[in-house]
C-alpha cells in the first residue's frame, strides 16, 4: 500500500467532512464520526482517480442511552454493502470532530477484518482531523465549533440552527485561506488494516461450519508446535492453555447458538490461575467476552477498586491465553483489546498463535504484550489537542 496522500484522497476527505458537519451529533458523546466506504461492483471496470462515478456508501456513529449498544460509523457503512453485488472495497475514509486524526476503534477494526471484500494489506484506511493547520486559515469544523453553535440563544431550535450554520460552513471547504493552498491542511493519516489489527483469529472470514472443520486440524498442529516451543514459552504456558481449553469444553452448552466456545485463563504473579468463559447470548452482540470477564479478578488482585492506597494489591497478571474447545489459541478479541490497553494492562503477556487457513503448516505459538495487540489505539487526548 502506498502511504502517500493523493489528490483523490484529499477530495474524498472533503466529501466526508461535508457529510459530517451536516449530521446531528450522537446524544451521549456529542462526538461525530463519518466513514465513507468506496467499492467496486462486480463486472464494473476499476474507477480512475478522476472518475466522478466512483461508488461509496456513508455511515455515521450513533449511541443509545446505554453506550454498550453504540454503533460505529465504519460498521454502519459496511452493512449497507450487503445489498450490493460488490467485487471489492477500495478505500475507507474517516473524519471525526477531533482536531487530530483518530484511528478506528477495535470493534471497527475487527469488523473490517472479517469482511471478505476488504483486503487488509492493500485497502487504504485514511483518517483526517477537523482543524486546518495553516496559520492563515485555522478553519475548525470540530467539536469546539459544534459546542459553540449549540450554545445559541434560548427559545430556538438549537439543532436546526446548528445544522444551518454548519451547512454554510461547507462553502469554506472550497479553498484554504492560506496562500497558494487549494485544500485545507488537515492532519491526515493513511494506513492499512494489517497495521491496525494484528493477530486476528485464525477463524477470521470463515463461517461457522468452516470453523468447526478447521479447529481440530489446527489443534493437532498446535500440540506439535507446543512441544517444539516448550523452551521458548514460560513453563506454565502448557498448563494455562489446558486450563482454558478445559473451561471452554465445560461451558459449551449453547452449541446451537454457535458451535465455537471460547474461554480464557490468566496466571498471576502469586501463582494462582483464574478462568472465565464466553457467555453466548441469543442476540450475538449481547454475548459476554471471555477475556473481559477476567477483568474483575485482575483488578481485584491489583486492588484498583479499593478506596485506600494501603489496600492496593501487588499481584499482577503474568500470562493470559484464550482458546476454544479444540485448544486453538486466539488473541483477545476487540472488546478485550480495548479493555486491557485502556485499563493499565498493556504490559501483560499474552499467548497468541501465528497461523491462518492458508498457512496451516506454519503454526507458531508466541508470547507478546497486550500493547502489541493494540497499535495506534484511539487516544482520548486527541479529542482536545489542537
Amino acid at each position: 500500500m502506498n502511504p502517500e496522500i493523493t489528490l483523490q484522497d484529499k477530495e474524498d476527505i472533503v466529501i466526508a467532512q461535508k457529510y459530517r458537519i451536516r449530521v446531528n451529533p450522537p446524544r451521549q458523546s456529542s462526538f461525530r464520526v463519518v466513514a465513507l466506504i468506496y467499492y467496486q461492483l462486480l463486472g464494473q471496470e476499476e474507477s480512475s482517480s478522476n472518475d466522478s462515478n466512483r461508488n461509496y456508501v456513508v455511515g455515521a456513529n450513533d449511541e443509545p442511552c446505554y453506550v454498550n449498544g453504540s454503533i460505529c460509523a465504519e460498521r454502519a457503512a459496511l452493512v449497507q454493502l450487503r445489498f450490493l453485488p460488490i467485487k471489492s472495497i477500495t478505500k475507507v475514509v474517516i473524519t471525526t470532530d477531533s482536531p487530530q486524526p483518530i484511528y478506528p476503534g477495535f470493534l471497527c477494526r475487527e469488523f473490517m477484518s472479517s469482511h471478505l471484500a476488504l483486503d487488509p494489506e492493500t485497502v487504504p484506511i485514511i483518517t483526517a482531523g477537523s482543524l486546518c493547520r495553516d496559520p492563515c486559515c485555522r478553519l475548525n469544523i470540530g467539536k469546539t465549533m459544534i459546542d459553540n453553535t449549540f450554545a445559541s440563544a434560548p427559545g430556538i431550535n438549537h439543532e436546526s440552527s446548528a445544522l444551518a450554520s454548519l451547512s454554510e460552513t461547507a462553502s469554506a471547504f472550497n479553498a484554504c485561506l492560506g496562500q497558494g493552498k487549494t485544500f485545507h491542511q488537515w492532519n491526515i493519516v493513511k494506513t492499512s488494516l494489517t497495521a491496525l489489527y494484528p493477530y486476528p483469529s485464525p477463524y477470521t472470514r470463515l463461517d461457522a461450519n468452516e470453523c468447526v472443520e478447521l479447529g481440530p486440524i489446527l489443534s493437532k498442529k498446535y500440540s506439535d508446535q507446543q512441544i517444539i516451543a516448550q523452551s521458548q514459552l514460560p513453563p506454565q504456558a502448557s498448563h494455562l492453555i489446558a486450563k482454558a481449553t478445559e473451561a471452554a469444553n465445560a461451558a459449551n452448552d449453547r452449541y446451537q447458538l454457535h458451535p465455537i466456545q471460547y474461554a480464557a485463563a490468566v496466571l498471576f504473579d502469586d501463582g494462582t490461575i483464574q478462568t472465565a468463559c464466553q457467555r453466548k447470548a441469543l442476540e450475538y452482540g449481547c454475548s459476554l467476552d471471555a477475556v473481559t470477564q477476567l477483568g474483575t479478578y485482575m483488578e481485584e488482585k491489583l486492588g484498583t477498586n479499593k478506596k485506600n492506597d494501603s489496600d492496593l494489591g501487588t499481584s499482577r497478571p503474568k500470562l493470559l491465553v484464550q482458546t476454544d474447545q479444540f485448544g486453538v489459541i486466539h488473541a483477545p478479541f476487540a472488546t478485550a483489546r480495548a479493555y486491557l490497553s485502556e485499563f493499565g494492562f498493556g504490559d501483560t503477556k499474552v499467548l497468541i498463535s501465528q497461523s491462518c487457513q492458508q498457512m496451516a503448516d506454519d503454526v507458531q505459538i508466541l508470547q507478546i504484550s497486550v500493547c502489541d495487540l493494540a497499535p495506534s489505539a484511539p487516544d482520548i487526548g486527541a479529542l482536545f489537542v489542537q
